[in-house]
């Protein structure tokens, strides 16, 4: 009798210390979060990226133009403090797959440094003067797209909440206005259990 009741409480501690382990929800842009998960993933990353992908695809940058907009991507900023390569994450992502559907132009970075490299030699005074605009005009750029990725958490206890958001600009060449903005953001809560730090 004495082993059922010790395997009893013996099972029902088991149990117990399982159901403090932790886990990922991920929550609607509406619903309430009190609190930070750890760390951004590869996933995380590709359904913010499509999310933008698809208000680019659906936006009046690609439907309401007759021809393919020229586009040379500036810098995409981390402001999170994870070590993120915003660059090549946006690039493969977002533009290359707009790039793949022929819904853009897309203009090597090559030509960015030669225009930067003029620009340099033009204050210098060793070639004429030109503005940046002027410079991304001669290549046939019609836009330059800048964007950023940031992070925001809160840490308890119990419970982890962060906000990751990507945004990204689409600058005019012509008027150096910004002409869109895309923004996506990604909700996520961990409850950390037992075992988790």
């Amino acid at each position: 009798m004495k082993k059922i009741i010790f395997l009893v409480i013996v099972l029902h501690l088991f149990i117990a210390l399982l159901k403090c382990g932790g886990g990922v929800k991920y929550l609607k842009p509406n619903e309430e979060s009190p609190i930070n998960t750890s760390g951004i993933s590869e996933t995380d990353i590709k359904i913010m990226c499509n999310d933008i992908l698809e208000k680019i695809k659906s936006s009046d940058l690609i439907r309401g133009n007759s021809i393919q907009p020229a586009i040379a991507i500036l810098k995409i900023t981390n402001e999170t403090s994870e070590y993120i390569n915003t660059n090549a994450l946006i690039e493969e992502n977002i533009i290359i797959p707009l790039k793949r559907g022929n819904f853009i132009r897309l203009i090597e970075r090559k030509y960015l440094k030669k225009i930067l490299e003029e620009k340099v030699l033009g204050q210098a005074g060793f070639t004429g003067k030109g503005n940046e605009i002027e410079n991304y005009s001669l290549i046939g750029v019609d836009y330059y797209v800048k964007g950023e990725l940031n992070s925001l958490e809160k840490t308890s206890f119990s419970k982890e909440y962060i906000l990751y958001t990507l945004s990204l600009q689409f600058l005019s060449v012509s008027n150096s206005e910004i002409e869109y903005i895309f923004r996506t953001e990604l909700r996520k809560l961990r409850k950390k259990g037992f075992f988790n730090e």
